[in-house]
């Protein structure tokens, strides 16, 4: 926050006790410590990775200011070390900062819907749904039932739903899934097809990784979680928030699960991991998420490509023709949100939703949804209406879209290069929308 205020330890201080703790509100991002000694003499260092600037040490005969500390939410594990005046007597004090917080999380639904001549296999699509007590991926709902009929089941708070749209969807696999914190898409390069390769096999399995990372993550984390009488690392150590916090970002579960993969193929991936009031993404090529508040599209996640239509793609790190060239996540957009709110709607998505929907599509259809459906309802609700109105877009052969959009500025573009080279060339702009594969997630946010 912008206020200034002081914070009385817990419990008192004494130079035999070593540990101390105290807690702040939840709009206090960081702080800064001030030490003194009873006597002249003596000198004290602010050694902690959680200080921005770099380590002090100053004599204890007037007060030490520490750098500015940014405060996580949850605890903050801090470091003071003391010198005597002698230099004989040593001492380290940990003071414990706890900023309170709200713990977020996502009631999410998804639903996948395959372009018309790849029903029979799936699709090349995926998406991944994950919660401290489940996990749910489209993979999985397709092996459940390859008929692609109706089916449902109940697991672990997860509620996973498949059905067949005999009216304007041939096929279509959904799930709702209530406290989740990740969800990610994933979609399948059809150009393995010509090789020999099932195209979506990858992408479906990086899900599947994504979603055992995830919950390797999470065991990690209650193993590892310190408690009140153990805090000895300050902050720096293998069990301290912030190493945690590190391990279960959306960029470190990507990698985790990219280096896990085996299948021969490759993808683009889009996940989001949202924890306590912060979101983490990482974007490799040109799957997006939206984050609507107050009908306006806050945030829009940006598309990666090489070309137009040419997205960067993972590939599994061994087994893939040493020929082509593929990204990893190291070349990921990394992204954060840090004030999340209660309400907010996160939109994430294939190139199949976002080449046939524009933004303003994007938020009529949500306001519509937020208004005929309680609050319970609209990630189911809201998901159905996207997929549909973009599929919708997809069969059209006239009108405009984002795709046609695109497409059209890259045709102009390249009959300009042409007649800059003393070519007479006509052209054709593109219309209506792009049939493909569609998935689409939604995660609205809630305490």
């Amino acid at each position: 926050g912008n206020s200034t205020e002081e914070y009385e330890l817990i419990p008192g201080f004494t130079p035999e006790q070593s540990r101390y703790s105290f807690s702040v509100p939840q709009d206090f991002r960081s702080m800064t410590l001030l030490v003194k000694a009873a006597g002249a003499g003596g000198s004290v260092s602010f050694g902690d990775s959680l200080f921005t600037g770099s380590k002090k040490s100053v004599s204890l005969d007037r007060w030490a200011t520490s750098d500015r500390i940014v405060l996580a939410p949850g605890p903050n594990n801090i470091k003071i070390n003391t010198v005597s005046e002698d230099r004989m007597e040593r001492r380290t004090y940990t003071i414990r900062v706890v900023r309170e917080s709200k713990h977020l999380v996502m009631n999410t639904a998804a639903m996948m819907l395959p372009k018309r001549d790849k029903i029979l296999k799936g699709g090349e699509d995926a998406f991944a749904i994950a919660g401290p007590s489940f996990r749910v991926t489209s993979g999985e709902l397709l092996l459940q039932n390859k008929s692609m009929t109706v089916k449902s089941s109940s697991t672990n708070g997860s509620r996973s739903v498949q059905r067949n749209f005999l009216d304007f969807r041939e096929a279509s696999v959904m799930t709702a899934s209530p406290r989740a914190s990740l969800i990610a898409v994933s979609d399948g390069v059809s150009a393995w097809d010509a090789l020999g390769v099932d195209s979506g096999a990858y992408s479906r399995e990086l899900m599947e990784r994504l979603c055992d990372t995830y919950m390797a993550a999470e065991d990690e984390d209650q193993s590892a979680n310190p408690s009140e009488g153990s805090v000895q690392n300050g902050g720096s150590g293998p069990s301290s928030p912030r190493k945690q916090r590190a391990s279960r970002t959306a960029l470190s579960l990507l990698s985790r699960a990219w280096k896990g993969a085996k299948t021969v193929g490759s993808a683009t991936a889009t996940l989001v991991r949202l924890e306590d009031t912060a979101l983490s993404a990482a974007v490799v090529g040109d799957s997006q998420f939206v984050v609507i508040r107050d009908d306006k599209i806050i945030y829009t996640s940006p598309v990666q490509e090489i070309a137009f239509n040419t997205p960067y793609q993972l590939a599994a790190p061994d087994g893939n023709p040493s020929h082509l060239e593929f990204q990893s996540p190291k070349d990921a957009r990394k992204i954060t949100l840090r004030d999340m709110r209660e309400g907010d709607v996160v939109i994430l998505g294939t190139d199949g939703f976002f080449d046939n929907l524009f933004p303003e599509d994007i938020k009529r259809i949500t306001r519509d949804v937020l208004k005929k459906e309680p609050i319970e309802n609209v990630p189911a609700a809201l998901t159905e209406a996207l997929l549909e109105e973009s599929f919708k877009v997809s069969e059209k052969i006239t009108g405009n879209s984002p795709w046609a959009k695109e497409a059209s500025r890259e045709v102009k573009k390249e009959a300009a290069r042409l007649r800059r080279a003393g070519e007479d060339v006509e052209y054709e702009l593109a219309f209506g929308g792009k049939p493909d594969d569609i998935t689409v997630v939604v995660g609205v946010v809630t305490n």
